[in-house]
């Protein structure tokens, strides 16, 4: 059987985004907290966790961060998704500001710690979190940046023990 395609209008452009901005309310601690989160990722805004990525790197590449904040730099494209793909209120943190990043590690930790982080991840679609996974190997230049960013903050913490040491004598 042949099927006839229909022109494409902009109607129908529309419909099919309409379908990208659908969100499932999802349950968190045994049904005492409540959040919204995008049921399909759409590549824009996949674009912009990657823009967010790369702004984060470059305020991180002009500090001295610690060993602590690298651990948080492991969970920032995780925190990332949470920016872009729930409504937990992380939008209006701007990741070339060196204060909104900070926050957003501090409220990692958070959620970390309470269990909820897990929650929210086991709520999305593993083939969504895949088109990001995808998307950030693509841009390989970021891994580059992970590793400066962790050899400097490992650098920096042998320094730091080092001179401690010497306190010491």
């Amino acid at each position: 059987m042949i099927k006839i395609a229909k022109k494409l209008s902009l109607t129908d452009v529309n419909k099919l985004d309409s379908k990208l901005n659908e969100m499932k309310t999802i349950y968190l601690n045994d049904g005492d907290f409540k959040l919204d989160v995008y049921i399909k990722f759409r590549d824009t805004k996949i674009s912009r966790l990657l823009l967010d990525f790369q702004e984060a790197f470059e305020v991180l590449r002009k500090e001295t961060v610690s060993y602590n904040q690298v651990q948080n730099m492991m969970l920032l494209s995780q925190m990332l998704i949470l920016k872009q793909f729930t409504n937990l209120g992380l939008e209006k943190l701007d990741m070339s500001k060196k204060e909104d990043l900070y926050k957003l590690f501090n409220i990692a930790e958070k959620l970390v710690d309470t269990g909820i982080y897990e929650q929210i991840f086991e709520q999305f679609e593993k083939d969504e979190l895949e088109k990001i996974n995808k998307a950030i190997e693509q841009s390989n230049q970021m891994g580059k940046q992970i590793g400066e960013i962790m050899a400097s903050a490992i650098n920096h913490e042998k320094i730091k023990g080092e001179d401690n040491a010497e306190g010491l004598h």
